[in-house]
């Protein structure tokens, strides 16, 4: 189990930070760097010292959690290839040279945060940690995130935008927002 979430998040970090330093002029984001460092410690903390890793997990947490971790590290993944040389992180507010409208991104329109969520959650569902509930912060903040982004999209693109929203009306997750 160990191994499928080290693995997991090195390929959803491999794939992030390969994009991000692909576009040389968004290499010195700071606040990126603060926020995938404290994830990474929080998950060695769990992973290797147990900190708030129930003793007991029950074999559905774990499956389970095993099952939306690694379904979130393919929807993230993918969804940053598609962007490609559009990629940004999410405090570069700037908008990309065109909008992505296939893929994952015909099912919800920021597929990279519900992917993020998955992760997070998966990985509190595979420790049974009483933490799982800290994903809410993560959704409130992804919430506002997108609400900025899209903005910036709907300027940059508008007729397209209309028509992105009408045919993909979901932000985060398909039949819930």
């Amino acid at each position: 189990m160990q191994i499928i979430l080290i693995a997991g998040l090195a390929v959803y970090f491999s794939v992030k930070w390969m994009l991000y330093f692909a576009i040389e002029k968004h290499t010195n984001n700071i606040r990126t760097w603060i926020l995938d460092g404290g994830v990474v410690l929080f998950f060695c903390l769990q992973l290797f010292v147990g900190f708030g890793v129930s003793k007991h997990v029950p074999l559905w947490a774990s499956c389970a959690g095993v099952a939306l971790f690694l379904a979130g590290v393919l929807i993230a993944s993918y969804s940053r290839l598609l962007l490609a040389e559009n990629y940004r992180a999410a405090a570069v507010m700037e908008a990309p040279n065109r909008l992505i409208v296939r893929g994952v991104y015909r099912f919800v329109r920021n597929p990279i945060y519900t992917g993020t969520l998955f992760v997070g959650c998966g990985i509190e569902l595979v420790f049974f940690s009483p933490f799982f509930f800290l994903n809410i912060f993560s959704v409130l903040a992804f919430i506002y995130q997108v609400r900025k982004e899209e903005k910036v999209l709907q300027n940059a693109f508008p007729g397209e935008w209309a028509m992105f929203t009408k045919k993909t009306p979901y932000r985060l997750l398909p039949f819930v927002y």
